[in-house]
């Protein structure tokens, strides 16, 4: 029986696949494959929750009802260092382990990871946050993409393939290449390519700045690490508590309050246009295509991007010190309520 591993990375349709395999649970099972999608138990970077014990026994319950494979789908394994490679996956490798990482190029990655973390927990602003990845360098997984390369290298005998996002989407096939890079039966293959396949799906760029703005106001409050979600990922550690406010940004945006307008007033006039240009990113992209050329899926021309354009974000570089003081009072009312219930 064969172990599947999915390890994203982030932002590259992760959530569209993972949909898609769940409402294909049916056939799957009667096909032979069991599917685990983001299970606890497997993240190791969170001592609360990783349970050393969970892979093994699965995969032995697997093979006493004949699956032929147990596919998991878990975005936050290519944030794993090597060394937590090696303890999630170290019982097993003797087993037959085929790894499937989709790189999104960074032109492109960036903004929507960085509105990730806005919406999850971080409250740098997107130049701060280019910056910090900047000031890290080769340490962070979100610049330094070989390094999901070389942590899956660590396992020692798995099988990798590389699937290009920016091609995949250039050819209107994502999903078809995730479930084939996957070796999913072809049956499977296009019925999960028939899914809609953005379901992280993007809101009017104010939103993500009012989210950080929330999430640095709630850390002043509560004294937690303005930046909690980056720094995991830097240190392959778990996040102390995330904190996901989009429901409450979402409402006090469209509220229509004195605070909120000039919120959105004070947002308006500090943003900026950040331009990504595909050069800057030259020297990393040829580190990274050597580093999985021998495992690229959907190659284009050879390349695993084909076709790359620079892109303009815009976003805001208010700080949570520049609110207007109604917004910082109302926010803060908000969060209190929220923090008590």
């Amino acid at each position: 029986m064969r172990l599947i591993l999915h390890v994203g990375m982030h932002k590259t349709g992760s959530t569209s696949f993972q949909t898609a395999l769940r409402a294909a649970a049916g056939p799957l099972r009667a096909a032979g494959w069991g599917i685990a999608i983001n299970p606890p138990a497997l993240m190791v970077r969170n001592p609360n929750t990783f349970s050393p014990s969970w892979l093994p026994s699965v995969l032995e319950l697997g093979a006493r009802r004949g699956l032929r494979a147990v596919l998991i789908s878990a975005e936050a394994i290519s944030t794993f260092s090597a060394e937590q490679m090696r303890r999630a996956f170290g019982d097993v490798a003797a087993r037959e382990i085929k790894v499937v990482v989709c790189f999104r190029h960074w032109t492109g990655f960036l903004p929507s990871r960085w509105k990730q973390n806005c919406v999850r927990r971080d409250a740098q602003d997107f130049p701060s946050y280019l910056a910090s990845l900047e000031r890290e360098g080769e340490r962070h997984v979100d610049l330094a993409f070989e390094r999901v390369i070389e942590h899956v290298a660590g396992l020692g005998n798995a099988e990798l393939a590389v699937v290009s996002y920016d091609n995949a989407v250039l050819e209107g096939n994502l999903l078809a290449r995730l479930a084939a890079a996957c070796d999913l039966p072809e049956s499977l293959v296009a019925r999960l390519a028939q899914h809609a396949e953005r379901h992280n799906r993007s809101t009017k760029e104010l939103f993500y700045d009012a989210c950080r703005l929330f999430n640095a106001v709630r850390a002043d409050l509560t004294g937690d690490p303005p930046n909690a979600l980056f720094e995991s990922i830097l240190q392959h550690g778990p996040v102390p508590r995330h904190y996901d406010h989009g429901r409450w940004v979402a409402q006090f945006l469209h509220s229509g309050g004195k605070s909120a307008r000039e919120l959105v007033a004070a947002l308006r006039r500090t943003q900026v246009e950040v331009r990504l240009r595909a050069s800057d990113y030259a020297d990393r992209l040829r580190t990274l295509e050597v580093a999985c050329r021998p495992w690229l899926f959907n190659p284009l021309g050879g390349r695993l991007f084909a076709s790359v354009n620079d892109r303009i974000a815009r976003c805001s570089t208010l700080s949570a010190d520049g609110l207007p003081s109604s917004s910082r009072a109302e926010i803060e009312r908000l969060l209190s309520v929220h923090l008590t219930h």
